[in-house]
């Protein structure tokens, strides 16, 4: 190559063949480290000459480029800094055996930078680290935080704005409205008590700063609004896409999660945020129906400040989970982690998994503090966690192919709220252990529920020395043929660990 050809080539692929022409270490692991370098430099991607991944456009250059060629097995360490991208939006999802390896958490920041409409459907969606659509195995992400900011999304409203009656629409005057989409949604919320105003359909737009908002309820189920019609609201309301957004989503096997944060230091408004997932999506590498994918770990993670109406924090998933016996089942280690999520649906989730194990996590404000209601799950171990303040701290079962089975739940400490529920067997449960739990009445809390079972197919499980709070009742009808054999003290000691 001629040396006036070289200089003519874009910096980007300059920055990739660098990449390519980069030693492999003996165990055969691709390494390219990258930071947000300030000195104009590019870098060649050694460890004392890193990348520059100073912006969206560089960051996301560099690992399409990887993508778009198929090269799997790359070791990516960042360097401490901020660093923004599109994600799976930027044109790349992670290939087998990517692992990106930051400086810690909060010390090295992934933002996510914007987000797409998806087909015809009016939710907007995007993920920070997703799995390619292939089975993929071995993907890691240790030692940083994912921010699921959507940098310059939404507005304020500029006016008042009176909520229309269901099939009827309203004008909203909004600061700008750069995001918005005729066909697509709008979503509304307070910023003070992030109640939601509404969810509308955008049916126009005038000179980008006016909306006509068509309320949906009762024609579409997903529209939705805490206010009744003809209602007047100003002031802090923040106006923005609904959108759906995800920290990380693999549907792979052998994948390694720890140490992660993923928060939201923006304007919370997602219709159904997402932390971490592991096995969604239809991947399946074989076509066997019992395929198991196994060695998957979330330790040590923290989800904190996600909002919306739906959503997860962490969750194991299966890409079939409703078929039954006949499920690909997803199993895992989730561990060590500590959720903080005001008003998520869904703490800890599991759907169609085998012996997965749930130990030591915290999990606080959820509506759900663990979480199944779908799919055939069967031999999990739900250990020595600690719920507090949400809705439900355990909920399992639902009316799917009598389908939970053998189930462990030992050792968990549930802090029930005024009016809410310790422990929800929903039926569909059999053959499970309940065991040395403790279902304690928070501060202040006069009336709630310890442990409801529903009887419709629950039977041949064990309740046994769990302590229940006596200002919690217990409702297990005689008919679910199981084994209850518990302590109600009034004042019963409580073991708190330190979380």
């Amino acid at each position: 190559m001629s040396a006036s050809l070289f200089r003519r080539l874009p910096a980007c692929f300059l920055l990739l063949l660098a990449a390519f022409s980069l030693p492999a270490p003996a165990h055969g692991q691709f390494e390219v480290w990258l930071a947000p370098r300030t000195d104009g430099v590019p870098g060649t991607g050694a460890p004392g000459d890193p990348f520059d991944a100073s912006d969206q456009k560089k960051f996301d250059t560099l690992l399409s480029g990887y993508y778009v060629a198929g090269k799997a097995n790359i070791t990516f360490h960042l360097a401490p800094g901020i660093y923004r991208t599109y994600g799976e939006c930027g044109g790349w999802k992670c290939l087998s055996n990517w692992k990106f390896h930051g400086a810690g958490r909060d010390s090295t920041v992934i933002q996510m930078a914007a987000y797409t409409y998806s087909g015809t459907n009016g939710y907007g969606g995007n993920t920070v680290f997703a799995g390619a659509e292939a089975f993929e195995t071995g993907l890691e992400v240790t030692d940083l935080t994912i921010d699921c900011c959507w940098l310059n999304m939404g507005s304020t409203l500029a006016g008042a704005f009176t909520a229309p009656q269901p099939g009827q629409t309203a004008s909203v005057a909004v600061l700008s409205s750069t995001w918005a989409r005729v066909g697509k949604y709008a979503y509304l919320q307070r910023m003070d008590t992030h109640q939601v105003v509404g969810f509308y359909l955008v049916k126009s737009i005038k000179n980008r700063k006016r909306l006509i908002l068509e309320n949906l309820q009762g024609s579409d189920p997903r529209g939705k609004s805490n206010l009744p019609p003809g209602t007047r609201i100003s002031g802090q309301v923040f106006v923005g896409p609904a959108v759906n957004t995800c920290g990380i989503d693999f549907g792979a096997k052998d994948c390694r999660v720890e140490r992660v944060r993923v928060t939201d230091s923006g304007t919370p408004i997602y219709e159904g945020p997402l932390g971490i997932i592991l096995g969604q999506g239809n991947r399946q590498p074989t076509g066997d129906p019992f395929y198991l994918a196994d060695g998957n770990v979330i330790r040590d993670c923290l989800i904190d400040n996600l909002w919306g109406t739906s959503g997860w924090c962490i969750a194991i998933v299966s890409n079939n989970p409703n078929m039954g016996p006949a499920s690909t089942y997803i199993s895992a280690v989730v561990e060590d982690n500590v959720i903080h999520s005001n008003g998520m649906h869904q703490g800890l989730s599991s759907w169609g998994t085998a012996n997965a194990l749930w130990a030591n996590n915290t999990v606080t404000d959820c509506d759900v503090g663990w979480f199944v209601d779908v799919g055939f799950n069967k031999d999990a171990r739900i250990l020595n966690n600690l719920f507090v303040n949400n809705n439900d701290g355990i909920q399992l079962g639902g009316g799917y192919f009598n389908g939970w089975m053998r189930f462990e739940v030992t050792g968990n400490h549930i802090m029930v709220p005024q009016g809410k529920m310790g422990m929800l067997l929903n039926g569909q449960v059999h053959d499970s252990v309940f065991s040395g739990n403790q279902i304690l009445a928070m501060d202040g809390a006069l009336v709630g529920t310890g442990i409801q079972v529903n009887p419709y197919h629950t039977d041949s499980n064990i309740f046994s020395n769990n302590v229940v709070s006596a200002a919690l009742s217990n409702v297990i009808p005689a008919s679910v043929g199981s084994q209850f054999n518990n302590t109600t003290p009034a004042g019963a000691p409580i073991t708190m660990r330190n979380r």
